[in-house]
């Protein structure tokens, strides 16, 4: 059983890092028409999925 201290030293990845968050915002209206994608935000979200997926390479590496 691991003890507080080897448990305090693994990494983690912080559930904040999620592109889901960002994609809420990513379409927009413009006057009645369907929503259409923002690009900025869509830039934004894949910068989000990439970051979240290296972090938690990382962690795995780190923490094997």
């Amino acid at each position: 059983m691991a003890t507080v201290v080897e448990h305090e030293q693994k990494l983690h990845v912080s559930p904040s890092i999620d592109e889901r968050a960002i994609d809420h915002f990513a379409e927009r209206r413009i006057g009645s028409a369907q929503p259409e994608p923002d690009p900025e935000h869509q830039a934004l979200s894949g910068a989000m999925k990439v970051a979240r997926e290296e972090a938690h390479a990382l962690v795995n590496l780190a923490n094997a």
